[in-house]
């Protein structure tokens, strides 16, 4: 799509394989995202048992961060595709517009 005066052009097809690439590095964030059994009570013995709450507390706040992340990317990803699918109905919608426009026939002395 081009605006009258050029100033801008969007590439719906771009613009999808843009959201898709986010949804895979969102599948990738969620991947990393740390899961409670990854530190428990546990994993510090006697000596490091007082910092366990603390490292587990930690550990889920960072899991949220992740899980937030993973959510955010995957909420633009739609947001792209609802983009482009705009600009594409908008393109359609003026294609028509220019369909129906009559167009005089230029007599033949005239070509």
């Amino acid at each position: 799509m081009t605006a009258a005066d050029g100033g801008f052009r969007a590439d719906p097809a771009g613009m999808a394989a843009v959201a898709a690439r986010l949804d895979d590095v969102a599948t990738a964030v969620d991947a990393a995202r740390p899961t409670a059994g990854q530190v428990s009570g546990d994993a510090f013995r006697l000596v490091g048992g007082l910092f366990a709450g603390a490292a587990t507390s930690a550990v889920h706040t960072g899991a949220e961060a992740v899980s937030a992340l993973a959510a955010s990317l995957r909420r633009t990803a739609g947001e792209l595709r609802h983009a482009a699918r705009d600009y594409e109905l908008a393109d359609a919608g003026a294609a028509l517009a220019f369909a129906g426009v009559g167009v005089p026939a230029v007599p033949a002395g005239e070509r």
